[in-house]
């Protein structure tokens, strides 16, 4: 146990030095620059839309998302509490590599307010919240590429990027299919494929029956998904206010459609802090390709909001361990 305790350690210490050493050489190569973080800490008008988008967004639809997907699993619980949960678990993708910390920390809260029979649906909703938020990103990426296809199309540099979006935007068409197609599990060649002692295909097995869940209230999944939608389109606005306010010109909005989600989809990844490194490197690429600059800065500023708003989420976890 200690020798997995130490290399769990180690892991965790690499995945930071790789961050940090990765937005040195941005900052180091002029890439980020800290005097726009200060000019956007003297605007006192961004400074509110960062904390009322954060709270209403990213708190408050996100609590109420997971709320859903609870009830979907026949799991009550009130929005206050969520609302505790949601918070807790941001401050814990904040402090610790990826973005997935926080959902095993909701769990272990979740889990503890339920009856034993409640456990493996309360996982799974908080998995599925994962799975749906992704989907919004993937969902609105599609949108905006199919809008103005023959633009992107004559984009070489952009074909990867087509690509990918149209790929994930596959794999949530095929999931929500499964979601509405009833089948008795006798009959169902998904769950036989699953449950092959393949590697990777546990996940997936536990993935598919959490679907299966949600069979008899599919309408919850589309209502998640929606609200993914409207998370992911008011981050994307800030985003883009953000990026006219540094450049001093206007964006086009489906160009920066396009390239929002894969850009964010990078934070995602477990290699650092609430995608520290990765995300300043992959919004820095993705603006060239579009023709933008100020790509690492932008999501300088995205990072250093969040990281603050999200500790306060201390405060609830603290509040939560005294009643304990």
């Amino acid at each position: 146990m200690l020798r997995d305790y130490f290399y769990k350690l180690c892991l965790s210490l690499l995945k930071l030095f790789f961050a940090v050493g990765l937005a040195y050489w941005m900052w180091s190569s002029g890439k980020i620059d800290f005097s726009q973080l200060v000019a956007i800490a003297q605007n006192p008008f961004i400074l509110f839309i960062i904390v009322a988008g954060w709270a209403f967004a990213v708190v408050g639809l996100g609590a109420a998302r997971w709320m859903l997907l609870l009830y979907g699993v026949g799991i009550r619980v009130n929005y206050f509490r969520v609302l505790q949960l949601q918070m807790i678990g941001l401050f814990f993708n904040s402090i610790i590599p990826g973005a997935v910390g926080g959902d095993l920390m909701k769990a272990i809260y979740v889990i503890r307010d339920q009856e034993k029979s409640n456990k493996t649906p309360a996982m799974l909703s908080i998995l599925l919240d994962r799975i749906v938020g992704l989907m919004g990103l993937f969902t609105m990426g599609a949108v905006a590429v199919s809008v103005n296809f023959s633009q992107f199309a004559s984009n070489e540099a952009l074909a990867p990027i087509i690509a990918l979006i149209y790929v994930l935007f596959g794999f949530t068409v095929c999931f929500f299919v499964l979601v509405f197609w009833r089948i008795p599990p006798e009959r169902d060649i998904v769950l036989r494929l699953v449950s092959k002692n393949i590697i990777g295909f546990s996940l997936l097995k536990k993935i598919y029956l959490a679907v299966c869940e949600y069979r008899s209230r599919p309408w919850r999944l589309v209502q998640a998904l929606l609200i993914s939608m409207t998370i992911q389109t008011l981050i994307m606005m800030f985003f883009i206010y953000l990026t006219e306010f540094m450049n001093h010109s206007p964006v086009d909005f489906l160009n920066y459609a396009a390239i929002y989600p894969v850009g964010l989809l990078c934070t995602a990844l477990p290699l650092a802090p609430a995608g520290m490194g990765v995300g300043h490197v992959a919004f820095d690429s993705l603006y060239h390709l579009i023709g933008l600059k100020n790509g690492a800065n932008v999501f300088n500023v995205y990072l250093v909001a969040q990281i603050t708003l999200n500790l306060t989420g201390i405060i609830p976890y603290l509040l939560i361990k005294k009643k304990a």
